[in-house]
Formats: structure tokens, sequence, C-alpha cells
């Protein structure tokens, strides 16, 4: 089970414009938790 859904996120990430803040309260997780998740998908998926 992983901490975040990758569609969740994804959608969380349409809804409030990349906000990190909003992100992490939809998602019901911490900004720290969301910094981390946006760079793992950085360097796990653009790369």
């Amino acid at each position: 089970m992983l901490l975040i859904s990758p569609a969740e996120y994804a959608l969380a990430e349409r809804m409030y414009d990349s906000n990190p803040y909003q992100i992490a309260a939809e998602l019901n997780v911490t900004v720290q938790v969301i910094e981390d998740y946006k760079n793992w998908l950085h360097e796990n998926v653009t790369n």
C-alpha cells in the first residue's frame, strides 16, 4: 500500500495548481511527504 496514490496525487496537483500545502491537506499527509514524493517522481519518472 502506498502512502500516496499516484492517481489521487495527480488529481490534487491539477485541482490545487501544484500548491504543496493544499495537496498535502487534500491527501492527509505532511508537506514534507509531498515534497519527497515530487522529488521521487522527478528522479524516477522523468529520467
